[in-house]
């Protein structure tokens, strides 16, 4: 997995689609999942993207909430409710807005990055515990 930065997976994946599964067509899971196996972790499982959230990893990932005096990390993997999930860029990111990179929001789009302005059905984020430098 040498070379497989989070930045490289940004710059890869920026403005192309991608179906992990070859289900339901490129689905923001389906980044993710690319994701993860991008930086060494495991597939996620689940119909809908807030099923990852807190999902046994083998302590790949650390679960960290949503509170209000915290904010994700570039390379964690945010969940949300509604249900959605994307990738924390770590730029324009503090308590009130963060950036990620995501899929299918609004619906059928490529991976784009976007800012968020609030955390609005924000579950949490699965932090890895080692990321590739």
């Amino acid at each position: 997995m040498t070379g497989l930065t989070v930045d490289n997976f940004f710059q890869f994946w920026t403005g192309i689609y991608g179906d992990f599964d070859g289900a339901y067509g490129c689905q923001c899971e389906d980044l993710v999942n690319y994701y993860s196996r991008w930086i060494g972790g495991k597939q996620f499982t689940g119909d809908t993207a807030d099923q990852i959230y807190g999902q046994d990893q083998g302590g790949f990932y650390q679960v960290i909430p949503n509170e209000p005096e915290n904010f994700p990390q570039k390379g964690d993997i945010i969940v949300w409710n509604w249900p959605h999930c994307g990738v924390a860029t770590g730029s324009n990111t503090d308590v009130w807005t963060f950036e990620v990179v995501e899929q299918n929001d609004p619906v059928k789009s490529p991976s784009h990055m976007k800012t968020y302005q609030n955390y609005d059905g924000v579950l949490g984020w699965l932090r890895p515990v080692h990321l590739p430098q």
